[in-house]
């Protein structure tokens, strides 16, 4: 009889050790649906930041910040679980580089990025996330981004997961391309018979994503076009011989973006010949100086 009550009291001990495990793990995040929760968030809960101009770089970071900090939140869920479990579980995830650059048309390897865990009373360790796009236009196979021939500051979640808890990070990949030529001038004139240089008489600079200028020729891709009856041999132009208001236009493409910007040159001749007078007389023998 005393061995029975003592296996029954064994028994309501491991029981309710069993239910005290359980609620503390599904309090701490041990929930199953962590994994459709991130995707609600990441799916259907963000905001259209593909096109956000930000006033300075400070405004941008304060921007992710606080969107990293919201989508960690959702995460958590609404429930105060997360804040009684912190000094035993995830707390954060970091990564060694938040931004990086790449040009339009290339690939990006989210592997090379150090993701590292910081787990309550425990020391900080890497750790391998999963790579998910928050927001951008081109495909992420794996790790490996590949942009389109758009300018763009993609963004990416990389989310680890360790007994039940969800912690997420954002990197921000600016996609920079080409964005406009212009040139140093837009108009000019000559006299037939003439010839104008484009190239040395104009500079031409490309204009990128990221605020970056350089200038560009021929040599570096720059093609000259026209709608004028003359002849146009690279950049030089020979007039014809005869009047007219050449239209010019400047292509240039970079990384699978092209951009164009057009010139009006006016090529002028001699239109009316004026004499002093019209008629004279000379008597003869005479001779008589035009």
């Amino acid at each position: 009889m005393k061995y029975s009550k003592l296996f029954n009291l064994r028994v309501i001990s491991v029981l309710c050790f069993l239910l005290f495990g359980i609620l503390i793990y599904v309090g701490c995040g041990g929930s199953s649906s962590d994994a459709s929760l991130l995707s609600n968030i990441i799916s259907n809960e963000k905001p259209e930041i593909i096109g956000v101009n930000f006033a300075s770089e400070a405004e941008e970071e304060n921007y992710y910040i606080e969107l990293e900090k919201t989508l960690n939140e959702k995460l958590s869920g609404s429930s105060s679980a997360p804040s009684k479990c912190a000094t035993t579980g995830l707390i954060s995830v970091i990564l060694n580089i938040t931004t990086d650059e790449i040009k339009t048309t290339v690939a990006y390897d989210l592997s090379k990025i150090v993701v590292t865990a910081n787990v309550a009373g425990e020391q900080p360790k890497i750790v391998i996330p999963v790579w998910s796009i928050y927001s951008a236009s081109g495909t992420l196979s794996g790790t490996v981004y590949t942009s389109l021939a758009k300018s763009e500051t993609a963004v990416f979640s990389a989310t680890y997961t360790e007994n039940g808890v969800s912690k997420l990070a954002l990197f921000r990949l600016k996609v920079n391309g080409l964005t406009s030529i212009y040139l140093s001038k837009t108009t000019s004139e000559i006299q037939i018979p003439g010839t104008f240089d484009l190239g040395s008489e104009l500079a031409v600079t490309a204009k990128y994503y990221n605020g970056k200028t350089q200038e560009i020729n021929v040599v570096s891709g720059l093609v000259w076009t026209t709608n004028g009856t003359g002849m146009l041999n690279g950049s030089v132009y020979t007039s014809p011989a005869k009047v007219e208001t050449a239209i010019f236009t400047a292509s240039y493409t970079d990384s699978g973006i092209t951009q164009k910007t057009s010139f009006r040159l006016t090529v002028t001749g001699l239109s009316t010949l004026t004499l002093s007078k019209l008629t004279d007389e000379i008597y003869l023998p005479s001779t008589y100086d035009l």
